[in-house]
Order: structure tokens, then sequence, then C-alpha cells
């Protein structure tokens, strides 16, 4: 690739929030995350909210986009029920929503998630539905 947009790709690359690890590449194994920053920003917007034990729309809605992204490593799967919360939440129509036990219980989920999920695991037994991502 040329141009100003072109990235170029190390053993350890790392692009909009999303690290790509090659050092194992010569094994056959890829590492596809997210970076430490992205973790801890995600995880400071979730714990206000834990805090508040309410969220707005706004901060809902935003919420989900940046969950429903960082879950696409894990196709939409580990988090998929806590993700769906939030969804319902936007769904209620309101400025402020103030937080069931239930719900914050999914937050405190997702926040875990967001702070200790490791990294895609991409190898050769993958291309064969024989790989274990999570």
């Amino acid at each position: 690739m040329k141009g100003n947009k072109a990235a170029s790709v190390s053993r350890g690359s790392r692009r909009w929030g999303v690290e790509l690890d090659l050092h194992d590449f010569c094994e056959s194994e890829v590492r596809l995350g997210h970076t430490p920053e992205r973790r801890d920003e995600i995880g400071a917007v979730l714990d206000e909210v834990i805090a508040a034990s309410g969220v707005t729309a706004k901060q809902v809605e935003s919420l989900r986009g940046r969950l429903h992204w960082f879950e696409s490593f894990a196709f939409g799967r580990v988090a998929n029920g806590a993700v769906k919360t939030l969804g319902n939440l936007s769904m209620r129509g309101t400025r402020q929503v103030d937080l069931k036990p239930r719900e914050m219980k999914d937050l405190r989920s997702l926040r875990e998630r967001v702070l200790q999920a490791p990294p895609l695991q991409l190898t050769p037994a993958c291309l064969f539905g024989l790989g274990n991502f999570y």
C-alpha cells in the first residue's frame, strides 16, 4: 500500500485502538485485540455510568456502538446479552434512565469484559472451525 494513509505493519502494530500482534506469525499464530488505552477509555465511561446508577440516552447509544465494535472480535457471542441490555435501554425513549439491578449487573459484566478480554488468537485451526476464539 502506498500514500499518506498507508500504514506500515511491523510485528506489533497499533492503529485505531486495535493491536495486531505478529510476533508468533512464523508459528502460525496472530493475535488481534484492543489497545490498553481503548480498554481504559471504555472502562472509565462504564465506571461513570455504574457510579451514577443511571445513563443518558446519548451515553447509552455511544456505549452500545463502542461495545458492539469491541465485541466484534468475539463475533458478538461473549457479551451479547449485556450489549443487548444497552440496546434495550436506548429504546426507552427518555433522556435519563435509572438503572435496575439486572442492568447494573450487565454493565459491571461489560466493564470486566472490556478490562480483561484476551486478544483474539487466529491460527490455522480457526480456518476449519476447530479454534478456540476465547
